[in-house]
């Protein structure tokens, strides 16, 4: 990181794209291949995704759109998508930092708005 990096860390203005803490990726990716090898559900695969995302920080900035992106992306390996309107998914999805919304809320969620894709 150059000197202009290391002050809009400190001060959070967060226009940074790159990733800021690989480890908590590398442990995501772990996680994500344990789930599927012990056959969990989609949606409670897609909840570990969002809810690590957004809990951990791993980029500088967009963790809250990634999470949701990347259970989406889970949930379309398994032939699903959650359909929610785009309000209900940003505040579902900022509530889980604001509301300390716990994994097993949002696989709940998940389960309720999955729908096969077409």
């Amino acid at each position: 990181m150059n000197d202009g990096d290391d002050e809009v860390a400190r001060v959070g203005d967060t226009w940074h794209f790159g990733v800021r803490d690989i480890g908590s990726l590398d442990l995501l990716v772990d996680r994500v291949r344990r789930m599927l090898d012990g056959a969990f559900p989609p949606g409670e695969i897609a909840a570990a995704a969002l809810c690590s995302v957004v809990a951990q920080h791993p980029f500088w900035d967009a963790n809250h759109r990634t999470g949701f992106e990347m259970a989406q992306l889970v949930l379309r390996a398994f032939g699903l998508k959650i359909v929610a309107t785009r309000e209900e998914i940003e505040r579902y999805v900022r509530g889980i930092d604001r509301e300390g919304l716990t994994e097993s809320q949002i696989a709940a969620w998940i389960r309720r708005r999955a729908e096969p894709l077409r």
